[in-house]
């Protein structure tokens, strides 16, 4: 079987095991299925992402009164997960 994952930037997207971007190992793919069973928990402020490095990082949520400031070129890095 053949495992996969999915960069953004450089956080991890999603893995597979049909298709995908990067080919890893077997253990690979089991030690970042590990990491995912233990994240910490999203809070209404924050959200977590794991980066490449397997290092949980925690991302500030956008409020809705915030978005309201945001400028045209924020609000796409927004909606494309900065990538353009």
């Amino acid at each position: 079987m053949k495992y996969y994952k999915n960069m953004d930037n450089s956080y991890i997207q999603c893995l597979s095991t049909g298709a995908g971007q990067m080919e890893i190992t077997e253990a690979e793919y089991l030690q970042i299925i590990s990491i995912c069973k233990n994240k910490p928990a999203d809070t209404a402020d924050y959200y977590y992402r794991l980066t490449d490095a397997l290092l949980w990082e925690k991302k500030p949520r956008i409020r809705a009164e915030d978005a309201e400031n945001l400028s045209a070129e924020d609000a796409l890095n927004i909606i494309t997960g900065g990538v353009t």
